[in-house]
């Protein structure tokens, strides 16, 4: 066997070892006061409930539910057994109850009974969440993929609040193409799940491994699916949070056609996204500087005494010179006071500084050179203010702006 294939293999065992794990903390925070318990079966105290009401199945299967998530056991004497078993007496639809028989029948090994019992659930009901889960861990122990992320969809459209649960396990799978792959095509089913937008957003604020998601991101764009900004900033960012800038590049110049690493991008702020990525334009507005990008321009306003980073976008040049331009206007300061130009090194080292002079009427041009050494890999490109005596403080706007090599 190779070691793909074992590397596959053990992708798997560890992905059907995170489902275990999760029909366990999703029985304990299902069957929560505070959650789902309440939500799915309308009781907040199924204990009391009852008391005041032994006869009905459904309380019956609740109770039994609740009390198999605090001590899970095999042992087909135990109260939340027996009491399982009385409300499916009491009612023969009590899906919770057969549930909570399914997952001991598991417990003990029993796992023909198992599948019969989650069966039954999943007939009469697709929206107990522990038969979802349980299906899911039985589909991954099989090797059935699609099976699955079938059981996936499900739980997720009929309890949205198991997303919490399920998004980084399934996030995790991704190292696994056929994973990805069928999300893909779950993602794009006629009826698409409502889930998709809220998962693409996971990912792209916090989920997986960055190196996965990306190539997730990549393979739904092949397969022409939108791609929001959200997705591409956080694939980017992610990757060079990890220090795999090459990789962060390689992603972003697929995704942003005509992108070059030996030029800056958007040179009259002309992109309109939604959520920019480090190799985009990025404004700061931190309370303490007004900043905005639109109508092809930056804009930027600063208090009196305030200086402080405007604008940045991050570069990977390749060592060389490199020639930097740009146009702004409205810009009135003395001398110690006007905004200037960076490019520095990631270790914060300076490569030098472009100042932004004062307005004439028909604005005012900049421009310099830089120089990248070997040991630069990845620069940071920002405009900066300087603290200014004046009352209205330092505003301007710059509507153009480029760093490109001299070959271009």
């Amino acid at each position: 066997m190779t070691h793909r294939m074992e590397w596959m293999r053990h992708s798997a065992k560890a992905w059907i070892a995170r489902c275990v794990l999760a029909v366990i903390a999703a029985l304990l925070g299902y069957c929560s006061v505070t959650h789902s318990i309440a939500d799915v079966l309308v009781i907040t105290d199924p204990t009391r409930a009852h008391l005041l009401d032994m006869g009905d199945g459904q309380i019956t299967a609740a109770l039994a539910q609740k009390l198999f998530a605090e001590r899970p056991s095999p042992d087909q004497n135990a109260r939340s057994a027996r009491l399982a078993q009385a409300a499916l007496r009491q009612d023969a639809t009590a899906v919770s109850a057969i549930a909570t028989l399914g997952l001991q029948a598991g417990l003990r090994g029993d796992t023909a009974q198992a599948r019969r019992l989650f069966s039954y659930a999943q007939h009469l009901s697709r929206r107990d969440i522990s038969t979802q889960l349980w299906a899911i861990e039985d589909a991954v122990a099989r090797d059935d993929i699609p099976a699955a992320l079938h059981h996936y969809d499900i739980a997720l459209r009929t309890t949205p609040v198991s997303s919490d649960l399920l998004f980084p396990i399934l996030a995790g799978g991704f190292e696994q193409p056929a994973i990805r792959t069928n999300v893909i095509l779950t993602l794009r089913q006629e009826s698409a799940p409502q889930w998709g937008p809220d998962f693409i957003s996971y990912l792209a604020d916090t989920g997986g491994e960055p190196h996965a998601t990306a190539q997730f991101f990549e393979e739904m764009r092949q397969a022409r699916m939108p791609l929001p900004d959200r997705a591409v900033a956080g694939a980017v960012n992610n990757l060079s949070k990890a220090d795999a800038f090459e990789d962060a590049w390689h992603f972003y110049e697929q995704v942003r056609r005509g992108a070059d690493r030996k030029t800056s991008r958007d040179p009259h702020f002309a992109a309109r996204l939604a959520t920019p990525s480090l190799f985009d334009w990025v404004p700061v507005n931190d309370g303490k500087v007004a900043t905005s990008l639109e109508n092809g321009a930056f804009d930027f306003s600063v208090p009196t005494a305030t200086g402080g980073l405007l604008l940045q976008q991050m570069q990977v040049l390749p060592p060389g010179t490199y020639r930097f331009e740009g146009h702004g206007s409205g810009i009135m300061q003395s001398k110690d006071s006007l905004p200037y130009w960076v490019l520095s090194c990631r270790n914060g080292h300076e490569l030098g500084r472009v100042i932004v002079g004062n307005s004439t009427a028909a604005g005012s041009a900049f421009g310099g050179e830089f120089n990248v050494p070997h040991d630069c890999p990845v620069q940071n490109l920002s405009l900066f203010a300087r603290p200014s005596d004046a009352v209205s403080g330092v505003s301007g706007q710059i509507d153009q702006a480029q760093l490109r090599s001299p070959q271009k």
